[in-house]
C-alpha cells in the first residue's frame, strides 16, 4: 500500500481540509494533476472517496505522523 511522495502530500493536504485548488497552489501543480494524484491514491488505498482515503490513511498509520505536526 505504498503511496508516491506526491500522493502522500495530496493525502495529507486533503486530510487537512484542502480543496483541489488549494492543494494545487500549495504544491505548485495544476488542479487536474491534483485530481490525477488523488484518483491514483484512492486506487492504491482501495478507497471509494477522498474521505475514505483519509480514514484509511489514519487506520493504517499513514497520516499519524502528519496529524501530530
Amino acid at each position: 500500500m505504498d503511496l508516491t511522495r506526491r500522493q502522500l502530500q495530496v493525502l495529507v493536504l486533503v486530510a487537512q481540509g484542502g480543496t483541489s485548488r488549494m492543494i494545487a497552489e500549495e504544491l505548485g501543480i495544476a488542479r487536474d494533476t491534483v485530481r490525477t494524484h488523488a484518483e491514483a491514491m484512492k486506487l492504491r488505498l482501495g478507497a471509494r472517496t477522498l474521505a475514505h482515503a483519509v480514514a484509511i490513511g489514519f487506520e493504517y498509520g499513514i497520516l499519524q505522523a502528519h496529524a501530530q505536526g
